[in-house]
């Protein structure tokens, strides 16, 4: 479907294919965010964190995943295991937000305490209890995966692993950053922001309103070499549009976004790269800024979404240059796309608006929005 309720495709005047963005509904209908939070975010790999931000043993943060509470926790033999929150007994929540289990994971109801790898090791009066066998009451585990030395998780205990669908992003990600298994979080941006997820990630992944729009946008493209940007999906595993890398050069390093002095040591390159992760997660190299930077879009309702930005250094401490570049996209740019993607969400809602045009170009230039279209077409086959 699209638009106006047909489909997301239309035949031009000289035959060639007009691509149709998402119904509108699609951005504020309750029942389809539902079938989203069932289809897509229940399925896919969800990112937690960086395994240096749980550095030993019993280190624990907690992540909601499709309304399910889960933790990940470093046990004893230094593997990250991730579980539902919830005690066997009766169903009370375990751990809050983050912290260190110095001891076994006890309830803080009737103190049923499992070890790290989620074994029941004691409750009171099972002595007495006729028949029952504590290796029946373990955590119940989620499936859980390291890569590229960012934690990740997953309800679907068939899916794909993350390794094998996105091994050619894990290959580029690694050529920018070598060290990306060892770094650590230097700073991190949290937004909340009124509109549904898939507004953000639409203008994350299309650079047609780098120069249209506001006076940050137009800095940016002083920043960077716009008018060369190259866009490019990519397949894996059972999806057709599982990733797309977004890459300019570099503009002048006295710059109306700001002026460095060094260029980004990472990779040996100094280029603009943006790599969207299906279906809400980014991963980001800024010109002069040395630092590896994660995005999650997570949705908060049909018209919420959680905004994260993290900042990863090499050691966790950031220089002179970096610094301008956390304040320019998390202070300056940031703010600025927020207040754009809270006005297409207000207009999504107007019955005046009847559906659009995706702007994919014969060339698939850098202004052309065929991700989007990707990106389109992979919700539409995940929600239908």
């Amino acid at each position: 479907m699209d638009g106006n309720g047909t489909t997301m495709t239309l035949k031009g005047k000289d035959g060639e294919t007009i691509h149709r963005p998402l119904p509108r509904e699609y951005y504020f209908d309750r029942d389809l965010y539902e079938r989203e939070k069932r289809q897509i975010f229940a399925r896919t790999w969800r990112y937690v964190c960086h395994q240096n931000e749980l550095p030993n043993a019993g280190d624990y943060m907690t992540i909601t995943v499709a309304d399910q509470n889960l933790f990940v926790l470093r046990g004893r033999d230094g593997q990250i295991r991730a579980f539902y929150n919830v005690c066997q007994h009766r169903a009370a929540e375990l751990l809050q937000g983050r912290g260190t289990v110095k001891g076994f994971i006890t309830c803080p109801y009737h103190s049923w305490s499992y070890d790290h790898s989620g074994c029941l090791r004691s409750a009171v009066n099972a002595d007495n209890v006729p028949g029952f066998e504590k290796e029946h009451f373990g955590l119940s585990t989620v499936r859980c995966e390291v890569w590229c030395g960012f934690v990740f998780v997953n309800l679907d205990q068939e899916a794909e692993s993350l390794k094998i669908m996105a091994s050619d992003l894990e290959a580029l990600i690694r050529k920018l950053c070598p060290e990306v298994e060892t770094l650590k979080l230097a700073d991190r941006t949290d937004w909340a922001v009124k509109c549904n997820w898939k507004t953000v990630v639409d203008n994350f992944i299309e650079s047609y309103h780098l120069a249209l729009s506001g006076p940050a946008h137009k800095a940016f493209t002083d920043l960077v070499d716009c008018r060369h940007f190259a866009v490019t999906p990519h397949s894996g595993g059972k999806y057709d549009y599982l990733w797309s890398s977004h890459i300019a050069p570099a503009g002048p390093k006295q710059n109306s976004a700001y002026p460095y002095d060094n260029e980004r040591k990472m990779g040996g390159s100094n280029e603009f790269v943006s790599v969207h992760l299906f279906p809400d997660i980014g991963f980001v190299f800024f010109p002069g800024a040395d630092s590896l930077v994660v995005f999650t879009l997570p949705p908060d309702g049909p018209e919420g979404t959680a905004e994260m930005m993290a900042y990863f250094t090499k050691d966790g401490s950031v220089d002179e240059d970096t610094k301008k570049g956390v304040h320019f996209f998390s202070y300056v740019l940031g703010p600025e796309d927020n207040d754009l993607v809270e006005r297409v969400q207000r207009g999504l809602r107007s019955p005046g608006y009847r559906g659009g045009v995706l702007m994919v170009d014969r060339e698939k230039t850098g202004l052309s929005e065929h991700a989007v279209a990707g990106f389109h077409r992979q919700v539409m086959a995940a929600v239908g």
